[in-house]
């Protein structure tokens, strides 16, 4: 299995949410496996265990606030199916997975991004 490629918000914010445009650059990105470090925000009642579906994040107060971040700025995760994950309030970590550039409705607004989550990692 190839390494996944390091990817940061920065690069996420290209996407322009006024056009709904994604640059060549980052579509390029898509279907391949990444790495990102972010804060999760559970999707249902803030339980942090055996989560299969979540948000990640930037920082670690977003989503808890409003207005919610920008949609370039939340991926929606949902983990390879028989996966899960287990986090800590607070905790920074890393989402292996493969991206999608498709918009999704969560609890917190719109999301530009999806990743089929593969593993966690520590940060």
């Amino acid at each position: 299995m190839a390494k996944p490629i390091d990817l940061g918000w920065r690069d996420l914010r290209k996407i322009n949410l006024k056009t709904g445009k994604i640059p060549g650059e980052l579509l390029s990105l898509q279907g391949k496996s990444h790495r990102i470090a972010g804060y999760v925000v559970p999707l249902l009642d803030f339980n942090w265990q055996n989560l299969n579906e979540f948000l990640l994040v930037p920082t670690p107060t977003a989503c808890i606030h409003t207005p919610p971040p920008p949609a370039n700025q939340m991926i929606y995760v949902r983990m390879q199916k028989g996966k899960s994950a287990n986090f800590q309030y607070g905790e920074p970590v890393y989402i292996i997975g493969t991206l999608i550039f498709e918009k999704e409705k969560s609890p917190y607004g719109t999301v530009a991004i999806q990743m089929q989550g593969e593993s966690t990692e520590k940060y």
